[in-house]
């Protein structure tokens, strides 16, 4: 005689499968029409980590700007896209407390979803910041680029680069070459 909790062993362990299939697949809380996706509005805040007081997600975390980008253009698609995922929404994104409602767009990307901007700058997440408040990419240089993190203010954390300065004969100095 087989016990009563084994006869349905198969159909709970097929709803456990089913379960976390969905929620690697991002099904997550929402429930899911059978009319298609859901429409979702990206929501940006403003948190304190270690790196300072700079843009998160709804979720915590840490949102990224590439130097590379031209204004709303965003440059990291394709590979660069798969580490550095970029916040997407279906509606214009919401202002959490201390961002500046102003400051928050969207831009269309190459691939036709729209990407969260804040003052011009697309915004990503980075995949090995599993946490809230991780800042793993602050100013990390890959991709031809670098990601840093920013702020509610919304400028630019790249320091400009200098232009040479003016000069008619080429010296050479210890360090420096004119």
């Amino acid at each position: 005689m087989q016990h009563k909790s084994l006869r349905r062993l198969p159909a709970v362990a097929g709803i456990a499968t089913v379960v976390a299939i969905g929620a690697f697949a991002g099904w997550g809380g929402s429930a899911a029409s059978a009319a298609g996706p859901s429409k979702t509005t990206a929501t940006v805040h403003v948190a304190k980590l270690s790196v300072g007081t700079v843009l998160v997600t709804e979720a915590g975390r840490t949102l990224y700007v590439f130097s590379l980008d031209a204004r709303k253009t965003p440059k990291c698609v394709g590979t660069c896209a798969k580490f550095y995922p970029p916040l997407l929404t279906t509606h214009a994104p919401t202002a959490g407390k201390g961002v500046a409602k102003g400051l928050l767009g969207d831009v269309k990307t190459s691939t036709g979803k729209l990407q969260v901007t804040y003052n011009h700058w697309p915004l990503y997440t980075f995949v090995e910041d599993k946490a809230p408040g991780q800042v793993h990419a602050q100013m990390r240089k890959v991709f031809g680029g670098e990601f840093a993190t920013i702020g509610a203010a919304g400028h630019s954390p790249f320091p400009a680069a200098s232009p040479p300065p003016p000069s008619t004969t080429t010296t050479t100095t210890p360090g420096y070459s004119y």
